[in-house]
């Protein structure tokens, strides 16, 4: 079967993510013997996939992405339908697995590759060249004339030190990292000032050992971890091959085991390279976190979600408060920068566990925490929940436009629920505040490109930041405590007159609307007001 697997175009212009689930599909797929070809749409321009199955008669077209990428894939299957109308369209990924009938009857793909692809693809691409009967193949979903068939579930590999590495030349990750930038002012302290970032981007588990209630598991919540000598194998082959110079481990669970972190350590300190990790607040001690900075690490990602206990509980979280204490302070003790999200929104949310949130953050107020609401992903309990009491209206627009809408599943009435809304939002505004650096002076040096000097907002240490371009990122990272410094796009723009009324705006008047669900009530005709200005002076 001549098959075209596609990294679909993300539609983003500077930077994008270079994704391993489709190069491991590819890759394992090789290994087996298929006919497969490759293409790495963002590298092309937005003809170049019509050009090539025009030239091709592909048997087979497979991609795959997130539930965030519905009408990205949407276009892509007209794409192959108008352009290779023989070729059968097969659809992989968490857009799959989510709610597998909603996507199979909305995007009439041929086939839906569910969870692991690996093996799953292998036999649907048997079945598909013997002529056996397709019910038999595990693990995909289709239509069958007007009846939707889910076969059963493909046994997940084991161990998975025995899948091939990425696909990484068929989807051109030299090209990727050659024209392919993260923000590399953020990162002139770290490392020997990278400004030619080359990121080698790993996993070394697949799954995880939480089972948090917001989060969407792919592979059904499977632990299952990789060898140290096969991931130091592909890092090596990283390096040697592509030049890399800096590490993020993109899995979530790397760090989940004191003594594997501790024995990845050792390695890692040998290879001399700076690096990243997600790491679970509840292993996050300071010996840990230092023999990890020894060991050339520069940040963590820490997912705090909540300080409520209550809301913790019911998003089957795992830890604490008091340990989200304990991992801050061993972070800055360990001086490894800090990133981290609280969300709002859970079921078991009220206005009281959300102050609870807010007060316990301000904590961290100069640490530009992320604050936002939960987002319920297809296939997670929240998401069917809202199925079940027809609160998504449109679950078609909800694909499309992910964020767009908050929704209640909490016990708050919608008046509240809204309250809560502008509430997170003005704590937003409060807390950038405090994050910002305090600029003592710019000059630019180029276009859109500045040197400054910036004070940094948790030890007051002076930093420069050399050709510093705020179109590609607004913070850098202090070279004596190694926290975040945003920079004021204010002090950038040279005092905009329209962003200064916006702070001022949320620094002063909004508060006032928010005191209490009462006086958000009573402030309704001036929040009409104010909103009707905003729009009129393009605030």
């Amino acid at each position: 079967m001549k098959t075209l697997i596609v990294m679909p175009n993300y539609r983003l212009k500077d930077y994008y993510t270079f994704s391993l689930g489709i190069p491991y599909v590819s890759s394992y797929l090789k290994s087996k013997g298929h006919d497969i070809s490759t293409l790495n749409a963002n590298h092309y321009p937005g003809s170049k996939l019509g050009e090539i199955l025009k030239a091709n008669k592909f048997d087979v077209v497979a991609t795959g992405g997130m539930f965030t990428h519905a009408e990205i894939i949407e276009d892509f299957i007209k794409n192959v339908r108008e352009n290779s109308p023989q070729s059968k369209i097969v659809i992989g990924g968490p857009l799959a697995s989510g709610d597998p009938q909603f996507t199979c009857e909305k995007l009439r793909p041929d086939y839906l590759v569910l969870g692991e692809g690996e093996q799953t693809m292998d036999g649907l691409l048997k079945a598909l060249m013997s002529g056996s009967d397709i019910r038999k193949a595990t693990g995909i979903a289709f239509y069958d004339n007007d009846n939707f068939v889910m076969t059963s579930p493909t046994p997940l590999i084991s161990p998975i030190d025995s899948i091939p590495f990425p696909d990484y030349e068929g989807f051109e990750y030299g090209y990727y990292l050659d024209n392919y930038k993260e923000d590399t002012c953020s990162f002139q302290n770290i490392g020997g000032a990278l400004y030619d970032r080359r990121n080698g981007v790993v996993t070394t588990t697949r799954d995880c050992v939480a089972k948090c209630t917001f989060c969407f598991r792919l592979m059904g919540g499977t632990y299952r971890a990789r060898s140290q000598e096969n991931v130091f194998k592909e890092i090596y082959y990283l390096r040697e091959k592509y030049k890399i110079n800096y590490i993020a481990f993109c899995d979530e669970m790397f760090a989940s085991d004191k003594e594997r972190v501790k024995s990845f350590c050792k390695e890692l300190k040998l290879l001399g390279m700076p690096w990243r990790c997600q790491l679970r607040v509840n292993i996050a001690e300071e010996e840990l976190l230092k023999t990890m900075k020894d060991a050339g690490c520069s940040a963590i990602s820490y997912g705090f979600e909540s300080a409520s206990p209550r809301v913790l509980k019911s998003m089957k979280k795992g830890i604490t408060p008091e340990q989200i204490d304990r991992a801050v302070s061993a972070a800055v003790t360990a001086k490894l920068t800090i990133q981290a999200n609280f969300i709002f929104g859970d079921p078991a949310e009220t206005i009281e566990t959300a102050k609870e949130t807010i007060k316990f953050s301000r904590k961290y107020k100069k640490f530009n925490l992320g604050f936002g609401s939960i987002l319920p992903y297809p296939g997670t309990e929240l998401y069917y929940n809202l199925i079940r009491d027809n609160k998504i209206d449109d679950r078609w627009e909800f694909y499309l436009k992910p964020g767009h809408k908050f929704y209640n599943m909490t016990s708050l009435s919608d008046f509240e629920f809204d309250y809560l809304q502008m509430k997170i939002g003005v704590e937003g505004h409060y807390r950038y505040r405090y994050s910002c650096g305090k600029v003592s002076s710019i000059r630019k040096v180029g276009k859109n490109t500045f040197n400054l000097n910036v004070g940094c907002q948790h030890c007051g240490e002076l930093n420069s930041a050399k050709n510093f371009n705020p179109n590609v990122g607004m913070e850098i990272i202090c070279k004596q405590c190694f926290q975040r410094i945003v920079i004021n796009s204010s002090d950038i723009r040279f005092g905009s007159i329209a962003k200064m009324l916006r702070e001022w705006y949320y620094a002063l008047i909004v508060p006032l609307f928010i005191l209490s669900p009462m006086t958000y009530r009573l402030s309704r005709p001036a929040r009409k007001l104010f909103s009707e200005l905003q729009k009129a002076l393009k605030l």
